[in-house]
């Protein structure tokens, strides 16, 4: 029986490492096709192309851009923001590229790697960024990839109160949704009066409530 075991664990790690190695071998056929498509099209694999790429709503480019070995967290001293944050910081501008192509960027961004509750130096964290412009799926992809929802920034402040003052009801009710709360220090200071706007007033009473336990 113990000769017995130790075969099954010996077939066992084969099996691990066979499984490795073709993830190995994927990766880097993976990178190399990409790097193929990006000389085809005179593109080069630069942390710039990836930026521009993402800004310019570009999810298949920024796809080939990251197989070919790009790291989605980097960023420069030039450019001191995320390319997932310099994605977010967006949304409330107004650009030619559809609000799907900005999304599809952002879910590439994730599953690429991209980290959600990134810190940018001197700025919000991701969520909270977001929370001043972005809609309600960018909310709810950043959150399903891991964004926490009580990440402050240096100054204190967390996505919910960001959406608030920006009267962004979308990212707030999606908050909210979600399991972000305000303290009641949080509601007296953003509202010392009540609110008279009807959908602004029920997404403070919800925030002020318990959040849901998850079943």
């Amino acid at each position: 029986m113990a000769r017995a075991a130790i075969t099954g664990l010996a077939l066992g790690a084969a099996c691990v490492a066979s499984t490795l190695a073709g993830e190995v071998t994927d990766k880097a056929a993976r990178k190399a096709a990409a790097l193929g498509k990006l000389a085809q099209q005179n593109v080069a694999a630069s942390p710039a192309s990836l930026r521009k790429a993402a800004t310019d709503g570009d999810a298949v480019l920024v796809r080939t851009l990251l197989d070919a070995g790009l790291d989605p967290n980097a960023y420069s001293s030039v450019v001191p923001r995320s390319v997932l944050g310099l994605v977010v910081s967006g949304c409330g501008e107004k650009s030619a590229n559809p609000p799907a192509n900005r999304d599809a960027v952002v879910a590439v961004l994730l599953e690429g790697g991209a980290n959600p509750n990134f810190m940018e130096l001197g700025r919000l964290p991701l969520l909270a960024a977001a929370a001043e412009a972005c809609p309600r799926p960018v909310i709810e992809a950043l959150v399903k990839a891991g964004a926490k929802l009580d990440l402050a920034s240096p100054r204190g402040l967390t996505a919910l109160p960001v959406a608030l003052t920006r009267n962004n009801l979308d990212a707030a009710e999606a908050l909210v949704d979600l399991g972000a709360r305000l303290t009641p220090g949080q509601r007296a200071a953003l509202f010392p009066e009540a609110p008279t706007d009807p959908r602004v007033l029920s997404v403070l009473n919800r925030a002020s409530a318990p959040a849901e336990k998850s079943k």
